[in-house]
């Protein structure tokens, strides 16, 4: 298992190894996980890895 919490880290991680999955927090440490170029989602798909996306939020209060 690898973790990561910044997006940079990320793809740095997507590019040094082979994953079989991925699970996505929607944010990390500020940053989208899926809606700039050079995404940590993007990364997976072009690589052919499937993922979930996930979030710790909630409109509860």
């Amino acid at each position: 298992m690898t973790t990561a919490a910044a997006v940079e880290q990320a793809i740095a991680l997507i590019d040094s190894q082979a994953y079989d999955l991925a699970m996505l927090d929607m944010n990390l440490n500020g940053s989208k996980t899926y809606s700039v170029a050079d995404s940590v989602a993007d990364a997976l798909a072009m690589r052919g890895v499937p993922f979930v996306f996930s979030t710790g939020y909630s409109d509860r209060a």
